[in-house]
């Protein structure tokens, strides 16, 4: 039989265990937080909500997009300040 003490220190390491497990994918989800895209050029609130509806979230995608992203990007294109986008992205990355 168990002591009432072991029975606790059990739980415990049970416990920890189980919140270990769920900080882990709370520090995954604000590494992938969205970037502020509004710190691009010509980007305010509005644009910044139409990149993130097209999938556009990030400086990464922004200053490296893949196919993909260049093609979602395109849409943008008539954006006042669009073609400064790509370099202010990677200053910010």
């Amino acid at each position: 039989m168990k002591t009432a003490k072991q029975a606790v220190e059990k739980e415990v390491k049970t416990v920890k265990k189980a919140v270990t497990k769920k900080a882990a994918p709370a520090k995954a989800a604000a590494k992938k937080a969205a970037d502020n895209l509004s710190k691009l050029p010509g980007v305010g609130p509005a644009t910044a909500k139409k990149l993130a509806e097209a999938g556009i979230t990030s400086f990464k995608q922004v200053a490296n997009p893949s196919a993909a992203d260049k093609k979602k990007l395109e849409a943008f294109a008539k954006t006042k300040g669009f073609a400064d986008w790509t370099a202010k992205a990677k200053e910010l990355i």
